[in-house]
Formats: C-alpha cells, sequence, structure tokens
C-alpha cells in the first residue's frame, strides 16, 4: 500500500475550496471535502487508477476527478508514495500549475 502525502500547496487548494463552498454552506463544504480525501485514499491501493496527464509525461503524474474537482498527484513507484500536488475545479486551466 502507497503512503499518502499532501503537499503544501494542495492543502491550501484545499483550505481555498473550504472557504469558497462554506459561504454558501458548510455541510456543502464538508462533503466535498470528505469525498475528495475519500478518492485520494483508494490511490493508496490503486494508484495508477487515474488518468496520466500527457503535459507532463516524463513523470508519473496523474489525475483522478471527485464531482468538479481534479485531483493532481504524482506516484513515485521507487518510494511507493503518493503525492498530491493539486485539488483544483475542472474548469480551471492546467497551466496555471506549476508542475
Amino acid at each position: 500500500m502507497a503512503k499518502l502525502i499532501w503537499t503544501e500547496e494542495s492543502l491550501a487548494w484545499l483550505q481555498d475550496i473550504d472557504q469558497f463552498l462554506a459561504k454558501t454552506s458548510d455541510q456543502a463544504a464538508i462533503s466535498v471535502l470528505e469525498g475528495i480525501i475519500d478518492k485520494t485514499e483508494i490511490l493508496c491501493d490503486h494508484p495508477r487508477l487515474g488518468a496520466q496527464l500527457i503535459d507532463v509525461a516524463e513523470r508519473e503524474v496523474r489525475e483522478v476527478l471527485y464531482g468538479r474537482y481534479r485531483i493532481i498527484y504524482e506516484y513515485l513507484e521507487a518510494a511507493d508514495a503518493i503525492y498530491v500536488l493539486a485539488v483544483i475545479h475542472s474548469a480551471m486551466d492546467l497551466d496555471r500549475l506549476r508542475l
């Protein structure tokens, strides 16, 4: 089972999502964050579940979707670790990310 590691940037994205959704509904914010976390935990057993991003093919950077959010992660097989790099709205352009 791979280790799941959240980067500082990915935690900042989660905080932004939480603050945005909480303006409308605290329960919606909690539900979405729990769903995102549950989705990432599945990756521990299935690290290659997500689609590989073509733009960064020299690294094993992948994405899975949860609702309207893209969970961007990198799988390092040698370390048996998954680094969550970002959680962004699906409408956001990936070029804005520094992967």
